[in-house]
């Protein structure tokens, strides 16, 4: 491991309440780093899915403001 990552993690490490060992602080922002990558990927499905349904609204409300035509016109 690099010097400035390591005084990097032992510098997270001492601000943590319980003072953890380098490979126990190593192993939480591992963890970190996995649960946010995995929080990022969701909130990018979701913003996908969010996409697809906002641009699908504007041709459903233009197939709604068409004029409807009665039944009376047809029997002409």
């Amino acid at each position: 491991m690099p010097p400035e990552m390591r005084r990097a993690v032992e510098g997270w490490a001492s601000n943590q309440d319980d003072k953890p060992s380098l490979s126990e602080a190593l192993r939480r922002l591992v963890e970190r780093g996995l649960m946010a990558a995995r929080t990022d990927a969701q909130v990018e499905l979701r913003a996908s899915a969010l996409k697809r349904a906002l641009s699908s609204e504007p041709a459903k409300a233009s197939t709604r403001a068409q004029p409807r035509r009665s039944a009376k016109n047809d029997r002409t």
